[in-house]
């Protein structure tokens, strides 16, 4: 404790976190480290850029290796060099800054060689594909609310695989649908778009465009598609979530 000199006290404390494990709502991370000099000036706590790190963060999803540089000024919480291990590839944000007082952020993250295998996985077994992600993502919050609007994500050169099951196939029923899940089946493409957009109410909507062929179809000529693609990603990581606890349980039940 110090005395300033116009009567106010400074309080100084140094706080470690070492493996720490946190929640919040659904959300769960693990082997949160960061060491934090905290000062307190009237009613106002700071402490000064500090290195935070976590093994993982898993919202259904999960992250790992996470680290960024950490300063708080009492009214604005500002992070730069923030990256994280995901989906087989990496995601980096830009330095951006949040406030408390209206949960609001403005953050341009970016996608780094993400595996379209592992994002295809997400979807379960009717749907597998080769390749590699990249893309921009600004998020926006407000409230605590996340939102996007004009991301935009592509896959790397040379471009990969998308495969279909027969299942998903038999499924279907819809007027000339049959031709374009036939063609992917099997289908090599060079060219992979989406324009991303993420709403306050969790619905994901994706415009996505498709060049390659399918050798087994019209000798292989191209093709070219426009999808239209929606999830609602809250939904999504529940479910996730659901069947990782039914695998963890069944693993134990047969270790027992």
């Amino acid at each position: 404790l110090t005395q300033r000199g116009g009567g106010d006290v400074e309080v100084e404390a140094l706080v470690s976190i070492s493996d720490v494990s946190a929640y919040y709502k659904d959300y769960r991370a693990t082997g949160v480290n960061g060491e934090f000099a905290l000062r307190r000036v009237g009613d106002d706590w700071v402490f000064g850029e500090t290195p935070v790190t976590a093994a993982s963060v898993d919202v259904g999803v999960v992250a790992r290796e996470i680290s960024a540089f950490v300063l708080w000024t009492g009214a604005e919480v500002q992070v730069r060099g923030a990256s994280a291990a995901v989906l087989g590839g990496g995601v980096t944000a830009a330095p951006f800054s949040y406030y408390p007082a209206t949960g609001y952020a403005a953050v341009e993250v970016r996608l780094v060689e993400l595996s379209l295998a592992e994002v295809l996985a997400l979807e379960g077994d009717d749907i597998a594909g080769t390749g590699r992600l990249n893309g921009v993502i600004p998020l926006r919050v407000l409230d605590d609310a996340v939102t996007v609007e004009a991301g935009r994500v592509k896959a790397a050169p040379p471009g990969g695989s998308i495969r279909i099951s027969e299942g998903l196939l038999l499924s279907t029923t819809q007027p000339g649908l049959d031709f374009a899940l036939r063609a992917l089946q099997n289908f090599d493409y060079s060219l992979l778009e989406a324009d991303v957009d993420y709403a306050e109410n969790g619905d994901l909507q994706l415009a996505v465009r498709l060049q390659g062929r399918n050798p087994d179809i019209e000798a292989g000529r191209p093709i070219h598609y426009n999808l239209n693609v929606s999830e609602n990603i809250p939904l999504l990581l529940r479910s996730l979530r659901l069947q990782d606890q039914v695998t963890r349980q069944v693993e134990r039940r047969v270790k027992n």
